[in-house]
């Protein structure tokens, strides 16, 4: 009997090791900024139930522990809500593969989702960051001009990032990972004239590449006023000047290595400081900026929200959450409804005008308020019927027509 339940605990031994293999195998072939959110945050939640008094289960922890943990994030260490979302999910990863879990997941048990919704109202406003103007990218043009900044490798390297992140909506870790090959010129007929247009490929790992195929993103060359600015004549200038045989499009001077995902937004609030925005105005200010100023600037110039959504690579709805809408956007609603009342109003006040009009041009016969005419050509007159009478009363006071959009231009009517 022994020799069985020895060669069962063998047998789960062996199995347990195999799934870890696999476990360990999935988790290093899905994204790489996943698996460091994930590693970090759950990291910490072990980190805090070995700290408690006594020590709470954490492989695998409880409901309850979870649903503590939550609790203690906002109401000691006032973690933002989407702070405590991701923690909670690096959670379930972690018991997805563990078989002692519950199938649906601790995060998604009732003591844990009505923890959240308690805790919702707590958490502290998550401030957005500002769009990025397209009159702030023209200011840091007009002072990269400076003699002082022409020969600077990092100031033209972070000014190209910045640009080419708020025309085609790259995010920061996308840009980071640009290499060298991943951005092509090329002649296209378009619009029946041949222009030199930029193709910038964003590799499988990019945020909602569910697929992980990759895909590529397009950019004309501006002219005019927009060429100070235009991501394809940086660019040339860019390669031009500071060809690179290393790999990466955008790398550190002295190394040539890849940068640090922190870069980006560095560099952005160097080049913010440069054109005169002060500390606390910087501060509401990110990488993230760039996407949310080039999204905004294409809702209001009415792209098609297929195409932004195409373009920016977003797989949902949440491109909503990145267009800052303008206080006369904001208004506009509003604005139809209450110009449809005024229009209303308008058009009584005309049809009351043109009545009180009518009585002050006709003339007054103050003898016939005292007898009836005795006009022969009147009494001599065919009696006229209804329709007949009817018609000849419309004859005798004109039609007084009003555009329609003449009463959107109308003031308000005298009360």
């Amino acid at each position: 009997m022994s020799n069985v339940i020895v060669e069962e605990t063998e047998a789960e031994h062996d199995d347990r090791q195999l799934r870890n293999t696999i476990v360990a195998w999935i988790k290093d072939n899905r994204n790489v900024n996943t698996n460091k959110s994930y590693t970090s945050s759950f990291g910490l939640f072990v980190r805090w139930c070995k700290e408690q008094a006594p020590p709470l289960p954490f492989d695998p922890p409880t409901e309850a522990v979870v649903a503590m943990y939550a609790r203690d994030l906002v109401l000691q260490k006032n973690a933002a809500f989407s702070t405590v979302n991701t923690r909670l999910a690096a959670i379930a990863d972690d018991g997805r593969y563990n078989v002692a879990s519950d199938e649906r997941g601790l995060t998604r048990s009732v003591l844990v989702q009505q923890m959240m919704k308690c805790l919702r109202p707590m958490t502290k406003s998550v401030t957005k960051k500002l769009p990025l103007t397209m009159a702030q990218l023209h200011n840091m043009a007009e002072v990269l001009k400076r003699p002082e900044h022409d020969s600077s490798f990092v100031l033209r390297r972070n000014f190209l990032m910045v640009v080419l992140a708020s025309v085609t909506l790259l995010r920061r870790s996308e840009v980071v990972r640009l290499e060298m090959t991943d951005v092509s010129l090329s002649q296209e007929r378009i619009g029946g004239f041949q222009q030199t247009v930029m193709s910038v490929f964003v590799n499988k790992l990019a945020k909602n590449d569910i697929e992980r195929k990759g895909h590529t993103r397009y950019v004309l060359e501006a002219t005019g006023r927009n060429a100070a600015i235009c991501p394809i004549r940086l660019y040339k200038d860019y390669v031009e000047q500071w060809r690179s045989t290393k790999k990466w499009l955008f790398y550190q001077e002295r190394t040539h290595a890849q940068l640090s995902s922190s870069t980006p937004n560095h560099g952005l609030k160097k080049l913010l400081a440069m054109i005169g925005l002060e500390p606390n105005q910087i501060a509401r200010y990110g990488f993230h900026s760039c996407r949310r100023g080039g999204a905004t600037l294409a809702a209001e110039r009415g792209i098609p929200i297929h195409l932004l959504k195409r373009h920016g690579n977003w797989r949902s709805d949440a491109v909503y959450e990145y267009i800052e809408d303008s206080l006369e956007q904001k208004t506009r609603v509003s604005t139809v409804l209450l110009r449809d009342v005024v229009s209303n109003a308008a058009l009584s006040s005309i049809n009351a005008r043109d009545v009180r009009e009518s009585e002050m041009e006709r003339p007054v016969d103050l003898q016939s308020l005292i007898q009836p005419r005795t006009d022969a050509r009147v009494e001599s007159r065919e009696p006229q019927n209804d329709r007949q009478q009817a018609s000849s009363m419309a004859r005798a006071v004109p039609e007084r027509r009003v555009p329609i959009s003449s009463l959107f231009m109308l003031p308000a009517p005298r009360l």
